[in-house]
């Protein structure tokens, strides 16, 4: 737990495109060739999306249900809390040190997942003339008081890669490779500084709730290598700086 304040809220949606058939006079003329191999690809597309639907169904389907329980400690506390998100992706410490650089002091903050940061305030007086003032919004976007309707849409979870050729090993590739699940928010201690380069771990913040494991071809001009993706649970597998650096 840490120091300092905030505003943010950022959920994110995801839209289906749709896929639109023209009928009518048109639809009675020959096709060009460009014509047809656009309807294959719309209809590739719908067939895609309809699989699409179909296993999230399915996965809905198998999805267990169970009942959890209020903790009224919790409640007294949290009534007098706000939420907000990052306006960028960083570290609870370093925007715990801009708060207090800004004198903005008073209060505590505390990641809760992924983009949510959790306010704690003496009072509900505190907390009230924190949400009027604008000062927040440096740093946070949507500050609001705390409610327990609030769902947490992202995580962060830390990825290690194997195979990056050592030419290509910098922030870059990194960068890279998170954004196949979300955005980067830090690089390992030992990745920036490594003994060997068997294996690069970076922090990532992703809307996936489903473990990350897998193998992607990684070009580097024109040459094409495997590397292996796999999120690393917990703190397995880190350790000194980048175990304490993340909270």
């Amino acid at each position: 737990m840490a120091y300092g304040n905030g505003r943010s809220s950022f959920w994110r949606k995801k839209r289906s495109s749709e896929v639109v058939e023209k009928r009518g006079i048109e639809s009675q003329r020959p096709m060009l060739m460009e014509e047809v191999s656009t309807k294959m690809a719309q209809s590739n597309r719908q067939t895609e999306q309809e699989g699409e639907v179909e296993e999230t169904t399915q996965q809905k389907e198998n999805i267990r249900v169970i009942t959890g329980f209020v903790d009224d400690e919790k409640l007294e506390l949290l009534s007098r809390c706000a939420l907000g998100f990052y306006r960028k992706p960083q570290q609870i410490m370093d925007l715990a040190n801009e708060f207090h650089r800004a004198d903005l002091v008073g209060f505590k903050i505390m990641r809760v997942a992924g983009s949510l940061v959790l306010l704690i305030f003496q009072s509900l007086e505190e907390r009230k003339r924190m949400l009027e003032s604008v000062v927040l919004d440096t740093w946070l976007e949507n500050v609001m008081e705390w409610s327990p309707t609030i769902v947490m849409l992202n995580r962060r979870v830390w990825i290690s890669a194997c195979g990056i050729p050592i030419h290509a090993w910098l922030v870059g590739t990194f960068q890279n490779l998170a954004a196949l699940w979300g955005e980067l928010v830090k690089v390992g201690d030992r990745t920036l500084d490594p003994l060997n380069f068997e294996t690069a771990r970076f922090l990532v913040e992703t809307d996936c709730f489903y473990h990350i494991e897998e193998i992607v071809d990684f070009q580097v001009e024109g040459n094409v290598f495997r590397v292996r993706v796999m999120e690393v649970d917990g703190l397995l597998g880190l350790t000194g700086e980048e175990e304490s650096g993340e909270d």
